[in-house]
């Protein structure tokens, strides 16, 4: 993922300082586990005898208040993890990887999946803040009573959409194996983007979406970052046959990085992001023999980790050809390759004005996906549907659940051995979702039922 720079991060910590009222003793806060939890029971936990306020995590959920008649209420008993004296109002929500992977010890109340929960610091904490903790600080969010930061997509569509015949056909064509062949290959170039191996990769995609008859492109762009710098995106697109100005973008970052983002050196990024640009390829093999109605624009961008540059450049290019408007879709994935069991999850993010888009990749997997369980948000971090969503475009991130768990991340340990034996399951499992998706916005015409494409081919 990335390192997102913040020029006035002083002036957003300034912001972040608000009064607190005065306590005779704070509340206890804890955390409790709602992965396997039922709606019904979540609801009851919430508004649960000695519980003055909550907040719900995805798969977690704190409660604030009066923990001995919560637990005597509830029955969580040990369920409970306590966290601390705290008030929600104490707290601030600090997302993780929308800058840079450093998170001040001595604030750390919780560490979640896509956030930490940090104590609110006061002006003279804050005045200590290193340039490091500081970066993202204009992204911290503060915590209040009842706010839903991520929500598992089952408690509101208890029951899943019919499928459509004409999708489930393709859905069922993907080949984890197929993709996992390809995370291997990428992950064996070092692909920070100040590597020269960079280009090797960039070239490999090139020829693989060359092979696939798509039209094929590969365009530089320049960005400032210590420097001034030239980097390429590569894209391959295929004409819709009914709807050629209707657009759908499927992309995902191919530069990689490790502990130290300058160094060009030992960067596999198998996770991050060799399963995205390959799942991105694994579609492109799918739509090109599906034929689809609408036109489809694969992507893999350069540049992502240092402020999504390329995802940024293409935005660019579409507003300056007067072609924005035509983009409906972009389905962007991010990190798909690993799991921590075999409880299937992936977080599906999008700016608020895009929920309903967010929700049609949750309903595609309770439809086709059943194994997967969708957590939704509208957590503005931190890929490259952000260029896109910030432009007024449908855009929706895809990533494995709780991914700031993976141990390897931004790491040069991030090789295809470590995502584990859930890898395919995982990334077998969002990009059907994907496909699924893309499939009911694209149109795929009669011809998945060709031959070759039932063979695999």
């Amino acid at each position: 993922m990335k390192n997102l720079a913040r020029a006035h991060w002083a002036a957003a910590a300034l912001a972040i300082v608000v009064a607190a009222p005065c306590v005779a003793a704070p509340s206890r806060a804890v955390i409790v586990d709602i992965e396997n939890a039922s709606a019904q029971q979540v609801e009851a936990w919430r508004h649960a005898p000695g519980v003055e306020s909550w907040v719900e995590l995805g798969r977690e959920m704190l409660l604030v208040g009066d923990t001995a008649r919560i637990a005597q209420a509830t029955g969580l008993g040990l369920a409970m993890r306590d966290i601390g004296a705290y008030r929600i109002d104490d707290l601030v929500l600090h997302l993780r990887g929308c800058a840079v992977d450093v998170t001040p010890d001595d604030l750390l109340v919780h560490t979640g999946g896509r956030y930490d929960l940090l104590v609110r610091p006061d002006a003279a904490r804050l005045a200590t803040l290193t340039h490091a903790e500081a970066e993202g600080l204009d992204e911290w969010i503060d915590v209040t009573p009842g706010m839903v930061v991520a929500r598992q997509y089952r408690f509101d569509r208890p029951v899943a959409l019919p499928a459509d015949e004409r999708i489930t056909p393709l859905v069922a064509r993907v080949d984890p194996a197929r993709w996992f062949s390809d995370v291997e290959t990428l992950a064996g170039w070092s692909r920070s983007t100040f590597s020269t191996e960079l280009v090797s990769a960039r070239q490999w995609i090139a020829a693989r979406f060359a092979s696939l008859g798509l039209e094929v492109s590969e365009p530089a762009f320049t960005f400032t970052y210590q420097g001034t710098r030239t980097a390429n995106n590569v894209m391959g697109v295929v004409r819709g046959l009914q709807r050629p100005d209707d657009w759908v973008i499927v992309g995902g970052h191919y530069d990689s990085r490790q502990q130290d983002i300058m160094n060009p050196a030992n960067a596999p990024g198998a996770d991050d992001n060799a399963s995205g640009c390959s799942a991105v390829l694994e579609l492109a093999r799918l739509f090109t023999r599906a034929r689809p109605a609408a036109t489809m624009i694969f992507m893999c961008y350069a540049g992502e980790e240092q402020n999504l540059f390329g995802s940024k450049a293409h935005v660019q290019a579409l507003t300056a050809a007067g072609d924005l408007g035509k983009v409906k879709l972009v389905a962007t994935l991010d990190m798909i390759g690993w799991s921590s069991s075999t409880n299937l999850s992936a977080d599906l993010d999008t700016l608020s004005p895009f929920v309903a888009t967010r929700n049609r990749f949750a309903d595609a997997a309770l439809t086709y996906v059943p194994g997967l369980t969708p957590v939704v948000s509208t957590i503005a971090c931190c890929s490259d549907h952000i260029p896109y969503a910030q432009a007024g475009i449908p855009a929706v991130l895809s990533i494995h659940g709780n991914w700031q768990s993976y141990v390897h991340y931004h790491r040069t340990t991030d090789t295809p051995a470590n995502l584990g034996v859930h890898a395919q399951s995982i990334g077998g499992a969002i990009m059907r979702m994907n496909v699924a998706t893309v499939a009911g916005e694209a149109g795929p015409m009669d011809r998945i039922f060709d031959a070759g494409l039932e063979t695999g081919e």
